[in-house]
């Protein structure tokens, strides 16, 4: 079960996960922390999936690229008819 599975019941987004990550790994790389503590970042970062989240957001991103790309032909389409009606009036 994952760390974060009954905080939220919409879920963790990727985001949050990758910075719990980073404080996990922040925790193992500290010489100043316990090893009981860096063990404890070690089983966190495998029960948060290690790089899932990386991939997870990475998925999102280019979801949400291709809604971006949709978007500005619907725009750039949109202003051709805008165009094309403009010039119909003036003549």
């Amino acid at each position: 079960m994952s760390a974060f599975q009954n905080l939220d019941p919409a879920g963790v987004s990727p985001e949050d996960r990758i910075n719990a990550l980073r404080g996990y790994k922040a925790t193992i790389n500290n010489p100043r922390v316990s090893e009981e503590a860096k063990q404890h970042a070690h089983e966190m970062i495998d029960s948060l999936g290690g790089d899932q989240p990386r991939a997870e957001m990475k998925q999102f991103d280019q979801q949400h690229d291709q809604n971006r790309v949709a978007g500005g032909l619907k725009a750039y389409v949109f202003a051709l008819i805008i165009l094309s009606d403009m010039e119909r009036w003036m003549c």
